[in-house]
């Protein structure tokens, strides 16, 4: 996983078959970052889900499935920051339960989802950026069965989760402080194959 400020950022090693996952992220924005244009060593993104909820922000969650090992992100315009998560054994149809959304309030929440699978056998990934007026982001500890993988607190401060137990899922809320209230909060159930 690599979290980076800016409109572009690093997609960690990965090979053919691998699906990709990018998180873009805009601060001060509900201008949804479009998905750059597939040619050269830029996949073909596909859209998710977005949330913004009237928050003053935006994030949208794109995939693809990586045919090479050279893949980079493209140019996310409006984004703030750019977060890629590289899965490998995914199923053919990999995308379960999604949801995404924001408020108007300081601690960022990703919303509950229907799993597709309740073995424990998915991956749950948390996304969300805080809307920040400038100011530098303090990111709460992780609430107790989830683990925090990454964390950016200025620029476009986004937080990401998974979850240890993936059974069940609900909301995730995660604290802060700095900035201005506002947060894009999503979660993606990525099924094993």
């Amino acid at each position: 996983m690599a979290a980076t400020n800016g409109t572009s950022g690093t997609i960690p090693t990965h090979a053919a078959g691998d699906l990709i996952v990018i998180f873009a992220f805009a601060r001060n924005s509900t201008t949804v970052p479009p998905a750059p244009a597939a040619g050269g060593t830029v996949p073909t993104w596909s859209f998710v889900n977005q949330g913004n909820a009237g928050a003053a922000c935006v994030g949208v969650v794109a995939t693809a499935v990586a045919t090479a090992n050279n893949h980079t992100t493209g140019t996310w315009s409006g984004a703030d920051s750019v977060t890629a998560v590289v899965i490998r054994g995914q199923a053919a149809s990999p995308i379960g339960g999604q949801a995404g959304g924001g408020a108007s309030t300081l601690d960022a929440t990703a919303p509950a989802v229907t799993l597709s699978k309740t073995d424990g056998s998915s991956i749950l990934l948390h996304f969300m950026g805080a809307r920040t007026g400038g100011a530098t982001v303090t990111w709460g500890a992780a609430p107790a069965g989830y683990t925090k993988r990454t964390e950016i607190t200025s620029g476009g401060p986004i937080c990401v989760l998974t979850k240890d137990a993936t059974t069940t899922d609900g909301a995730v809320t995660v604290t802060r402080t700095g900035g201005t209230t506002g947060y894009s909060g999503h979660t993606i159930e990525i099924i094993r194959g």
